[in-house]
């Protein structure tokens, strides 16, 4: 799915994360923003409510188009193969493992997603080091005191890529180290977004960034969720991403030129099979 021009032409580079304890009150969230984004993210807290597939089932019901399932999956290489496989029959267009499972589980996943499916591949990007972690973090996991998060974000992404992924989650701060390294169609995800007008207080996000300048680093895409969906926001959550439509108008050429690129190159591997 992830490797088709279809997918390439997306609309937006906004996903909305659907981080929300069940289904009740969410028709009134998607229904105003699914033409306006590229879609939405089914996180950890949503699966464990309702469960992955009456998720998914809302939200094609809804005739959403692209449906992201952030299950974070890790485990032995057998287990997240058949993880995977599970998901992808339920017709998602992207989904996580973590890429601290190792080179083979990554490996076990890429090829989960290739085998037989009939709702088509969907997309599998690696989680690399999470925005609520800083160095801090690292250092009390047990990692040497002179490793620092940039670097080992770049090793998991290598390892991601050599087993075959999409791409990865990383933070805004690693976007322009990942892209200079893999060039375009390593698809890179932010999530750790917050626009400079969101005053909604501290959360648990410790690497984040206006959407903008994600985008303007190397980012394909972010993931944002409090912002939009937090009760508390003065603004409709179409309102709000009216709002942030016009932050990345900035960057809007140069996001343009990116996808442009994305899809000469995935045209050429197409002419080369």
């Amino acid at each position: 799915m992830y490797n088709s021009l279809h997918d390439l032409y997306w609309k937006s580079p906004i996903i909305v994360a659907l981080d929300r304890d069940g289904l009740e009150g969410a028709e009134l969230l998607v229904e105003p923003l699914k033409r306006r984004v590229w879609g939405f993210k089914i996180g950890l807290q949503l699966m464990t409510a309702v469960g992955a597939w009456r998720a998914v089932d809302f939200l094609r019901e809804l005739s959403v188009e692209n449906i992201f399932l952030d299950g974070k999956f890790m485990g032995t290489p057998d287990a997240v193969f058949g993880a995977v496989q599970g998901v992808s029959r339920i017709g998602v267009s992207m989904l996580t493992v973590h890429c601290l499972g190792g080179r083979a589980m990554m490996k076990a996943a890429a090829e989960a997603a290739r085998v037989g499916n009939c709702a088509g591949r969907p997309a599998i990007l690696g989680v690399t080091i999470l925005t609520s972690m800083d160095q801090s973090d690292l250092r009390e996991m047990g990692f040497a005191p002179k490793t620092e998060m940039p670097g080992i974000v770049l090793h998991l992404a290598s390892l991601a890529k050599e087993a075959g992924l999409d791409g990865v989650i990383a933070s805004p701060y690693e976007a322009e180290m990942l892209r200079k390294r893999f060039g375009h169609g390593f698809r890179i995800v932010t999530p750790g977004i917050r626009p400079k007008w969101w005053t909604a207080g501290k959360d648990d996000q410790k690497r984040f960034m206006e959407p903008q300048e994600a985008l303007r680093l190397g980012a394909d895409q972010f993931v944002i969720g409090r912002p939009i969906t937090e009760p508390s926001s003065p603004m409709t959550p179409l309102e709000t991403i009216q709002r942030i439509e016009w932050d990345i108008e900035e960057v809007k050429d140069l996001v343009c030129e990116r996808v442009a690129a994305i899809r000469l190159q995935a045209t050429l591997k197409q002419l080369s099979r």
